[in-house]
């Protein structure tokens, strides 16, 4: 029983009031009871009171916080407010910013409020500090947070671009250059590599090429360098390549030949009266290129005049020469300009009296075996034949040689080749594999060989009746097959049996004379194998 204080009284109307000081959690629902009478007569009147409490939260815990997250993998982590009342409202941030990426789950009681928050974590995330704040809705600034760091694991991020102090669209060949690659990655990269227009770049300091941690240096850097380039880090959540980087090397022209690119002399061959086109190519950037045209004997050296000269493409120049004389023969010199540079070797062509090629000479055939160890009969459908020829003069210009393979018989052609001179243009030599020709050739081949140039061809030197018969038969792989015609050698049989008729005859018409005046003579006459005779 516990009396309060009255603070009333009048107009029939009495006030008494109770003040419960420290008021505790233990408190809470506890129930005040109010009785009221004047009199013994009747029952008290009363009333009861429930005491309701605002109770601020007492605890709050991130439940199990993951010490590792893997970058696109979902995650549930899960946060308990315990102690207040009414029930706590729970809210997530990410670096004080409401993280509203996921979703969230609210579970709990009276006094004990659950939020259970299912994400995917990205590379962003990581770093980041991840806080569970648990509040009284109807009190201010009582609020408890918990919270952990985000440690997201990712393969690498990659980011290439030139150095800052570039301009990339003023590089020109000699200039320093230098790629800086900007790699975030957890865990921490363990291998970067630098590739050009997709091959791997090491360094070499000898070359101008120097690699550090995260940079690549080009020092004095040439055209061949231009090209994509990118950088790949890799750590183990996996390797990344970055987007590529374009490098522009602005250079002076040069020259473009049939060999390459650079300096090299082409032979223009012209006969007297004849025009021909010279056309100069050259391989520059920027394209802007303008040409000089110049020619140089030995007793002249002037300008080209620029009426003969027009722009073919915007690296092209074509000049219309005609020789009218022997001095008119000599070196034509092209020298292009762009806003790089002029050309530090001219194009040189030079210009000399042309006609056909001689045709080849001194040609022969060998047969080869498939193998030189092995012992099998040579066929059509094994035997490799080497024909060599000895070149004529080019008729100076650059030859290559031809060679034509027929059925001796029905004249059908059965193989064409095509070789250039070996040894520094001391032989030429063509490799006939005949068993790729369809049919297999059989009986004799007839052959013809000649040489072209850019004047024409050639005469063409005939091979005929060749034969595979004595090749079948060889086993050692080195045959040589003769080249004298089968006519020749019949020729030649004939040749011998005709001397040898012609000297019996010299012989017995001798023999008669010293007959004369005798009484008997010989009837037969032998012929030793001296070219001399003798009696029987």
């Amino acid at each position: 029983m516990v009396s309060g204080h009255v603070e009333a009284i009048g107009n029939h109307v009495t006030v008494n009031r109770l003040e419960v000081s420290a008021i505790t959690r233990q408190q809470l629902n506890s129930t005040y009871k109010c009785q009221a009478s004047n009199t013994k007569l009747m029952m008290p009147v009363e009333k009861t009171v429930r005491l309701e409490l605002l109770l601020k939260p007492l605890s709050i815990e991130v439940i199990n916080k993951p010490k590792q997250l893997v970058a696109n993998e979902e995650v549930s982590v899960k946060c308990v407010v315990v102690g207040s009342r009414p029930k706590a409202l729970i809210s997530w941030t990410r670096d004080t910013r409401i993280f509203r990426r996921g979703k969230v789950v609210e579970d709990g009681n009276e006094t004990v409020s659950e939020s259970t928050i299912t994400f995917v974590p990205v590379p962003e995330d990581d770093g980041s500090i991840f806080k569970c704040i648990g509040e009284n809705p109807k009190l201010v600034g009582v609020g408890l947070e918990d919270s952990f760091k985000l440690n997201v694991v990712y393969p690498p991020q990659v980011v290439l671009h030139l150095g800052n102090t570039l301009n990339p669209e003023d590089i020109k060949e000699g200039d320093d250059v230098y790629f800086e690659c900007n790699i975030k990655a957890n865990p921490k990269q363990h291998r970067i590599s630098w590739y050009h227009d997709g091959q791997p770049v090491s360094q070499n300091m000898s070359s101008g090429v120097i690699i550090s941690t995260h940079s690549l240096v080009l020092q004095k850097v040439a055209r061949w360098q231009s090209g994509s380039y990118t950088c790949l880090a890799a750590n183990a959540r996996g390797e990344t390549s970055s987007a590529p980087v374009y490098l522009r090397v602005r250079f002076a022209p040069i020259c473009i030949h049939s060999n390459g690119l650079g300096p090299a002399i082409t032979i223009v061959g012209a006969s007297v009266s004849e025009a021909v086109k010279v056309r100069c190519q050259v391989a520059a950037d920027p394209s802007d290129v303008t040409f000089v045209w110049q020619f140089n004997n030995s007793g002249d050296s002037f300008d080209v005049s620029p009426a003969k000269v027009h722009l073919q493409a915007p690296n092209a120049s074509e000049l219309m020469y005609t020789p009218t004389s022997a001095r008119d023969y000599g070196t034509l010199t092209c020298t292009a300009r762009n806003s790089v540079g002029s050309q530090q070797e001219p194009c040189v062509f030079q210009v000399v009296p042309a006609s056909k090629p001689s045709p080849p000479t001194n040609c022969s055939i060998r047969t080869v075996a498939p193998s030189v160890n092995r012992t099998e009969v040579l066929t059509p459908l094994t035997a490799t034949m080497e024909v060599f020829c000895r070149p004529g003069h080019d008729g100076g210009l650059p030859q290559h040689f031809v060679l034509e393979v027929f059925d001796a018989r029905a004249s059908r052609i059965r193989a064409n080749y095509s070789a250039e001179s070996l040894d520094g243009g001391a032989s030429v030599m063509f490799r006939l594999e005949l068993g790729e020709m369809v049919p297999p050739p059989e009986g004799a081949l007839r052959m013809v060989v000649y040489a072209e140039n850019a004047k024409g061809r050639s005469e063409k030197v005939v091979l005929e009746d060749v034969m595979l018969n004595d090749a079948e038969k060889r086993t050692d792989g080195t045959n040589n097959v003769s080249l004298v015609p089968i006519a020749g050698l019949l020729t030649g049989l004939l040749l011998t049996l005709g001397m040898a008729v012609l000297v019996i005859v010299v012989i017995a018409v001798r023999r008669k004379r010293e007959c004369n005046g005798r009484l008997h003579c010989p009837h037969h006459i032998n012929i030793a194998s001296s070219s001399g005779g003798r009696r029987q």
